[in-house]
């Protein structure tokens, strides 16, 4: 006996095509936005590594980078997720959140730069491992005293 043939709507809701096409102008933001995403993404993933088994100030500085990078664009996509799905969207919801995002990212950039200038953003390698013995034996010349 052979299979009898479905129906168009049928055979058209289960092809390989979405059965909700999107517009041209959504699938270029989709695939700019997923590409956006993907580099970021492998760019930090890249910097991971560096921070923990890095050797060279080039790779620990990329680290640094990259972490302070991907944080922020963490912070703003959790604004923008909130905005996308908890609010109504009309002018005033659209620049409060707007608004929001500013602040963020102007914090996260001022934190960044200060951290720079000051450089309490870099690793403490200014200390041999002599002078740390030398510190905690008069740390524990100090305690020994005490009693």
């Amino acid at each position: 006996m052979m299979p009898t043939r479905t129906s168009s709507s049928a055979s058209a809701r289960f092809s390989s095509r979405s059965s909700f096409p999107l517009r041209r102008r959504d699938r270029t933001r989709m695939t700019y936005g997923t590409s956006g995403r993907s580099s970021i993404w492998g760019l930090s993933s890249i910097g991971f590594p560096f921070g923990l088994f890095g050797t060279s100030k080039l790779e620990m500085a990329y680290s640094r980078l990259m972490g302070r990078f991907i944080f922020m664009v963490f912070c703003l996509s959790v604004i923008f997720m909130l905005y996308q799905y908890m609010t109504p969207h009309n002018t005033f919801w659209t620049i409060g959140f707007a608004f929001v995002g500013a602040i963020v990212m102007a914090g996260h950039m001022i934190s960044w730069v200060t951290g720079c200038l000051t450089g309490s953003d870099k690793d403490d390698e200014s200390k041999s491992s002599g002078e740390q013995d030398t510190i905690t034996s008069d740390l524990l010349q100090r305690l020994l005293d005490r009693h």
